[in-house]
């Protein structure tokens, strides 16, 4: 029988939950099943959802609203998949050495539930295969996921904190190099924004503005940043076993495979990795400061 969960009224398959092993380790520790909007049934509830949050940001009054336009937080709401798959598309579009791989990508993106690529690439992430080998050997299903997203666990070794639409984003070179030299460095502090309206405008027209521009959908996502956007979370908290904070997410396969070419590169084990998983940096919707975790696939992550 097809496991279920009632969500807010609406009844729900295994088509709008994570991969099921992702799913029962979800299940069977704190976090609770989380809803995307792969189907009719979970758009329905993200688009509510998404509607009720900017709502409610509406109805602060103009000086408690966080300026979410000089913070670089371009979806605060919600988690624009499909602009973010698509902006990976295009850069491996220019930049991968097998461009065939992407011939036949899908029209939009997708949970990945192979548990034969998640196993692949959870190899990937704790260095036991190279990017290479992974190209080289399972061809047709990067193919078939190449706007694919991955479930992901989130472990933070040094500070911070994440909420839903948490950014989980690509440390660059010289990030992972003052990480190996200072254990204690937290991560990088994104610039702040320029705000186009700030100075320009009359004050009631410039919130107007502010707030359309905030709530608009973005057709690029993954360079709006310094840092690469690989992805978002989707439920984070406290965990009293692991005594950290920890979250559940989902990054682009792309994203990931880029990311372990350039951990790879710099020597791996940095920003809070540890054998099994990769240094991702974490960003709260509401700050400017990265933290470095700790990124594994989330059926396979030894922090469950």
């Amino acid at each position: 029988m097809a496991t279920v969960a009632r969500h807010r009224a609406a009844l729900l398959g295994p088509a709008d939950l994570p991969d099921s092993a992702a799913g029962t380790a979800l299940c069977s520790k704190w976090f609770l099943p989380v809803i995307l909007s792969v189907s009719f049934a979970g758009n329905a509830i993200a688009m509510s959802r998404r509607h009720d949050l900017e709502g409610k940001f509406q109805r602060y009054p103009p000086d408690k609203r966080p300026n979410f336009i000089k913070m670089g937080t371009l979806s605060p709401f919600h988690s624009p998949w499909p602009a973010l798959t698509q902006d990976w598309l295009d850069i491996a579009k220019f930049t991968d050495k097998s461009p065939a791989l992407l011939e036949s990508a899908p029209a939009d993106f997708h949970v990945i539930r192979n548990l034969r690529l998640l196993t692949v690439i959870q190899n990937l992430l704790s260095g036991s295969i190279t990017t290479e080998k992974l190209v080289a050997d399972h061809s047709v299903l990067l193919q078939t996921h190449s706007r694919g997203i991955v479930a992901v666990h989130v472990l933070f070794h040094a500070g911070g904190s994440a909420e839903d639409f948490s950014m989980l984003a690509m440390p660059a070179t010289e990030d992972l190099e003052k990480a190996a030299l200072d254990k204690h460095f937290k991560g990088p502090v994104e610039p702040p924004h320029k705000d186009p309206f700030r100075k320009t405008q009359p004050p009631k027209q410039r919130r107007k503005l502010q707030v359309d521009m905030i709530l608009s959908d973005k057709d690029s996502v993954v360079d709006h940043c310094s840092r690469k956007l690989l992805g978002y979370v989707v439920k984070g908290g406290y965990s009293f076993i692991r005594g950290a904070e920890t979250a559940m997410g989902f990054c682009t396969l792309l994203g990931l495979m880029q990311l372990a070419r350039i951990t790879a590169a710099s020597g791996g084990g940095l920003g809070g990795a540890t054998r099994d998983a990769l240094p991702v940096l974490v960003r709260h919707p509401h700050s400017l400061q990265y933290h470095f975790a700790g990124m594994s696939v989330l059926p396979y992550s030894p922090c469950l």
